[in-house]
Parts: C-alpha cells; structure tokens; sequence
C-alpha cells in the first residue's frame, strides 16, 4: 500500500494553483476566528466576542464553518506560514476554554445542542433527510470539527487538538449509548458526514476499541449494502451526503482489511466516474444524482455541487494508494483542473457552490462574509490542498510515484532525496523533473504517471539524453537506477485537442485541450448578486455555439475557446451539439426557435422550489403536517396526505404580474381533487386521475393583489394532493 508524501514536505511553487491558494489564504486571513467561535462560547455559557457571520451561520448549521477553517489554517500553517501557526493556536486554546466550561467533553457551534444531543442520549430519534431531532444535520456539523482537530493534531502534532478530540470521541460514546441498532440506523438516514473516517482514524491512532465500535456503527446499510453488492443505488440520492460514507469505508478497510469496505469505495467510484460525471469531473444536478448514463436533461445551472468534488477527489487519494493506477490520477488531474480549481474566482477568492454547464449560463461566487455555504468550507479546503495526491512512496521506501505535473518540490526522507518539478502545465507542455540526493548516490525506483488521455508515450530525457523508461499495465513510466545530485528529467506533454460525448447524447460535446476543458466564452454575465444563481429578468442570454466539426473545433459561427477554469465573470458553453453542415442547413431555423422558446423561459423564471431536496426546502421555509416524501425515476417530490398539508415560500416581484407553475406526478392508488392556495386564498384546484394522467404542468396565473408590494408568498397545498415534483413563479407575460 502506498502512502502520501506528508503535506509538510510538499511546496508549491509559483502557477495557478498557488495563485489560488494565496487568494484563499488572504480571504482565511480577514475572517475573524472569534466571530466563527460564537456558537461554541454559547453552548459554553461563555460571553461571546463579536457578532455571529451571516449566511448558514445563521441557521441551525451553526458552528460548521469554523471546522473547515481549522482545516484548511492548519494546511497553511504546515507549509510553515507562521500567520496560521498563530491562528490555530488561538482557535485551540478557545476550544479548550469552551469543553473545560461544560464539563462534560462537548464543544459545537449549532443552537440546542443539548436538546438536540440529550434527546439522543434518552434514545430519542426523529430524523429526516437532513434533520435530526429538528436541527438541521448535528453529526455532520460535528464531523466538521473532528476533521480539523485530527487534522491539526497530525500535521502540527499538537497533543492539544488529539486531547480535544479524543474527549469529543468519547462524548459521542455517552450520547449514543442507549441507541439499538434501529435506533442507529434511523439515525443515519439524516446525513452525518464523515463521522465514520473520524472514529476509524481515532481508532488507528489509539487502538481503543470503542472508536472503532463508532465507526463501524456509522454505517448507513440502506446506502452501504447495496454498493457491497456491486449495485447502483445512487439514482435520487443526495450526492455529497454519500461521499463521505464511502470515505468512511475506505478508511474502514485500511484498519481492519474488511475487503466489504473496500468493495463499497472501489464500486462507488467506479458508479460515480462512469456513470454520472461530467466532462469536468463533477456530478449531479441539483446536489442529487440522476439515472445512470443519462445526464441530457440534466444540463442545469445547478449542476457539480463543489463539495462532491472535495470529497470525490479525498476518495480517489485512498483507491490510488491501495492499487496505484495511472486512471485514479487521471479523474484526481480532471476534477482538480477543471472544477476545483475553475471554481474560485481568481480576482476576489471567492467560490462557487454549483458551477454550472448550462449553456449561456455563467458562474456565481460566494461572498466573503455573508454565505457560508458547505462549499465555502470545503473551498477554503480545497483551495490549500493543491500539493495533495502529487507524490506517493511505497512501504518499503523504494519508490516514489509522482502523478500529477504541477510546479512544486517535495523532500521523501525515507528516501533521503529531494523533487523539484517545474512546468507550466496545462499552460505549457515543458516538464523538468530534478532530483536532490545531497550529494549521495540513492537507489529508488521513480515512477512517473503516462496520461490516459495520451496516446502515444513520454519521451523523456535523463540529463539531456533520450532515456528508456518501461511502461507498466498500471499506466506509469518506471526508472529504476541510482539516483545522484542533479540529476534531471526532461519530457514534453503533448495536449492533443479531443472531445468527449456527454452520458447519454452522443452529439453533444465537450472540447478538451490535454486534460483542460476549454469553453466557449460568450460575453459578459449579469454583475454578482444581479441573478443569486440564476438569469436576471429579460436577460439576453446568447445563441448557443452549434459544433460543426470535432477534429477541427469549426463552429456555425465564430467563437473564442479558453480553458473553462479561467473564464470568469462570462457566460459560458462548455458542452456543444454537433451537426453535419448539412442538417444544420436545414434544422438551423427550428433549433434557434427552439432555443429562443428556452431562453425566454429562463429569463421570466424568478424562483424554483424542488420539493424534497435539502438546500431548497431550506431555502424556501418548506413546512407541514401529514405529508409524504419519496421518488420517482430519480425525481422527488412531496405529497400531502388526507387531511394533511405541506408550505413554501417563493420570491416574488412586487410590481410585476406573476404566475404559478406545478408539475404534479400522476395519483398511483386512487383520483385526487385537492387545493392550492397562495397568501392564503385559493388559485387552483387540481384535479388528477390515476389512469388519464402521467405528469400534468400547470399555469395559474395570480391576482397582482397577492403579490403587490411583496417580495416572497406562501403556497399550501391542502388536501389529498398528487405528487408534487416542482414549483416555479415566474413573470406572467400578457
């Protein structure tokens, strides 16, 4: 088994990914760590010091941001940046202040920890999706905070992170105690993070039992079982709350050598990459994942959540390191490129939640105090993780893997050598590889990744003269020799122009240059905050480009292509439909019609609630009693029972005529008659048959005195309704 060279002896040199780090690293610097802390001085009793952030601080996911932060202040603070040393210590010392005040080994930010957790601890469970005893997602929050404290206790050693913990874990054994395996499993249908890999890596740093017990308690079987067996259960599922689960498993199998868990990571990923990514190495629409191979209909403006690809790339370290194989890096190359890094704007550090493939669409960033989004975290993660996953060593301290081209330099002690790669790469195709030995003579064996994307091998060069390097079935280059000072490797890397076919639509391409996506730029996007994510109101969004010819990169028109991960503040097309210059002759007029029909839609669309997915529900203040949740086909929706009734709220216009749009599902035991109302007076009453309908899209224009003068309404629906799979208010053009 392989392991990462340890980040401490890891250094970026200058490229785009240390220009990114640094934006990171100014943003991490102008937060105040005091203000993160104020849900954990309150559940102290402690005063607290300055007010709390806005965004999801706010809510009851408070306290998750400061785990992140920890994180990703300790990685900068382990390449010897003595600012972050600095915050740290500080961070742990309040932390500390804050679990010796309770006594009783908790500390966390989110409000009503104690009812939330003492119900826990009375064996008391009620949990949804996303919330456990009426608080939005406790575990994954805490999951946050054990990260950063292992975190901080590994690469700064400090025995005052591994006691905060190691107390964390053992409260967490109290709380859960009087749980029954029903109990647990009811409980893990509420998303919990990566809880499991903090009890596995608690239980590998101890050997104490009881963590390991924890570990292996939090394991989701409804989810878990079914990848065991090889099958893809992930279609309708909320991506970024698996994830993790798999990480779990993944460091499950490396302190137990259960081959199941390993099963579960290698058929995940395997589901995940093949079956439901796109072309930049993200997945899923609307945070959920959708049937497998087909992503067509799923060209969203929400489309790769950021934080999947956090944790898609934490998973592909630990597969790479049980079987090196070039593929692992290949997709860790793919999705650090083309959504990591494209996800953070270059000017400003800001980050995006989603970053969208809807074509005309445009990214949208975070802000630096008032979002706080799971993705600003994993951001501020991502973005000072870059040397991660670039050089590997085996156990037996003879080989050294280097798999991704990126400008850095490392130093293996075990292997008492140094690594220096300079490359302007994907910029450039340049490559120098120079080894330190410090005046020794080493033996070792380097291996050196050959891109899949690459048809033809390497041609390297040891110290200005052609070298013969063995291509090994893993996909690596491997030169076994002794090694001396200065040493140096030299290879140019070819970026083939190519393409690939979204799953599903063979005539809808995405254009590569090597490993980078390239985009069509198509004019400037609506300044930030103008459209919160989605089209301002009578945008003009542009023509999509049509594909002509693959090979030739020759569009109907005129476009400019640049690498996806620069485009910043554009719209964008990153994937394109091709035509024969024949059938574009003469579907040309029909297409664009189609087309302007789309745009028109997406410029007169204020809002969008889609029914039983977290974030939204959220979002829209969705509310109710005798209601039902479920899926069909991979889409979600709610359903009021007989006398039950569920609410939403959507953003409206205040001096503009509105309209309601509803998909409803079809009735599936018997017909439905059930109401829709709007500020409380009835606009609908839809009427559904079990055998006549299949989906039904319904208007209903509102009375402009539901929505003069405001700036959201409530909807109920009320009544035995049909399934609701979604909802929009949009302009009502007369």
């Amino acid at each position: 088994m392989l392991t990462a060279l340890d980040p401490r002896h890891v250094r970026l040199a200058p490229s785009p990914f240390a220009a990114a780090r640094d934006r990171n690293a100014d943003w991490l610097l102008a937060l105040d760590p005091k203000r993160l802390l104020h849900g954990f001085y309150k559940n102290a009793g402690l005063p607290t010091e300055g007010d709390i952030y806005g965004g999801w601080e706010q809510q009851s996911l408070a306290g998750h941001s400061l785990g992140h932060y920890l994180s990703a202040c300790v990685r900068l603070a382990a390449e010897g940046d003595v600012r972050f040393t600095e915050i740290v210590a500080l961070i742990l010392s309040e932390l500390k202040r804050c679990q010796d005040a309770r006594q009783d080994y908790f500390i966390g930010g989110m409000p009503e920890a104690d009812r939330v957790f003492g119900e826990l601890r009375e064996g008391i469970v009620r949990a949804r999706n996303f919330d456990l005893n009426d608080c939005w997602v406790p575990w994954y929050n805490l999951h946050k905070l054990f990260a950063g404290l292992l975190d901080a206790a590994k690469l700064l050693e400090s025995p005052l992170a591994f006691d905060l913990v190691y107390k964390l874990g053992h409260w967490t054994a109290e709380v859960t105690a009087n749980l029954d395996d029903a109990s647990w499993q009811a409980m893990l249908s509420c998303e919990f993070g990566g809880m499991s890999e903090s009890f596995a890596e608690l239980y590998a740093r101890t050997d104490e039992e009881p963590f390991l017990e924890l570990a292996e308690k939090f394991y989701h079987r409804v989810v878990l079982d079914p990848l065991a067996a090889g099958i893809d259960c992930l279609p309708g599922l909320h991506g970024n709350t698996q994830i993790p689960k798999i990480i779990g498993c993944a460091r499950l199998y490396e302190v137990t050598g259960d081959e199941k868990y390993k099963k579960i990571a290698e058929n995940f990923w395997r589901f995940v990459v093949e079956s439901h990514s796109y072309v930049i190495g993200g997945h899923g629409s609307n945070e959920h994942f959708g049937p497998a191979g087909e992503l067509a209909q799923r060209l969203t403006h929400s489309t790769c959540e950021t934080c999947n690809s956090y944790n898609m790339h934490k998973l592909t370290e630990h597969l790479f390191c049980w079987e090196p194989k070039a593929e692992y890096a290949d997709f860790a190359e793919r999705v650090r490129i083309n959504h990591i890094l494209a996800s953070q704007n270059p000017e400003t550090g800001m980050v995006c939640y989603f970053v969208s493939l809807l074509s005309g669409h445009f990214k949208h960033y975070s802000t630096p105090e008032d979002s706080f989004w799971c993705c600003v975290g994993t951001g501020w993660e991502n973005h000072t993780r870059y040397g991660d996953g670039v050089f590997f060593e085996d156990a037996a301290n003879t080989t050294l893997y280097v798999t991704q081209f990126l400008s850095c330099s490392c130093v293996a002690p075990e292997q008492m050598v140094g690594l220096t790669l300079a490359t302007a790469f994907p910029q450039g195709s340049a490559v120098t590889l120079q080894i330190a030995t410090h005046e020794l003579s080493v033996p070792f064996t380097l291996k050196l990744r050959q891109p899949g994307w690459l048809s033809t091998p390497l041609a390297l060069s040891l110290n200005g003269s052609p070298v013969s390097a063995e291509q090994t079935p893993d996909g690596f280059l491997t030169l076994t020799r002794t090694w001396r000072e200065d040493d140096r490797i030299t290879f140019e890397i070819p970026l083939p122009a190519r393409h690939e076919a979204l799953l599903g639509a063979p005539d809808k391409l995405a254009l590569l240059h090597g490993p980078v996506v390239l985009a069509a730029d198509l004019g400037a996007a609506p300044p930030p905050g103008d459209a919160d994510g989605g089209e301002p109101f009578n945008a003009q969004i542009p023509p999509a480009p049509v594909l002509l010819d693959p090979e030739t990169c020759k569009f109907e028109r005129e476009v400019a292509l640049v690498p996806f991960y620069q485009l910043h503040g554009r719209r964008q097309a990153v994937y394109f439909d091709r035509f024969s210059e024949s059938a574009w002759a003469e579907q040309e007029a029909t297409y664009r019609a189609t087309e302007a029909g789309e745009h028109a839609q997406r410029t007169k669309l204020l809002d969008t609630f889609w029914p039983n997915q977290m974030q939204p529900e959220r979002d829209h203040n969705f509310t109710g009693e005798g209601y039902l949740g479920g899926e069909r086909s991979a889409w979600k929706f709610r359903q009021a029972g007989r006398g039950g009734w569920f609410v939403f709220t959507l953003r409206t216009l205040p001096d503009s005529p509105m309209e309601l749009v509803c998909t409803w599902g079809p009735p599936q035991e018997s017909d439905v008659a059930f109401t829709v109302e709007v500020e409380g007076v009835p606009v609908a009453r839809p009427q559904l048959t079990v055998e006549r309908h299949r989906h039904l899209h319904e208007t209903y224009p509102l009375p402009e005195a539901l929505t003069q003068g405001k700036e959201s309404i409530t909807v109920r629906v009320l009544g035995e309704s049909a399934p609701l799979f979604l909802a929009k208010l949009q302009k009502h053009l007369q």
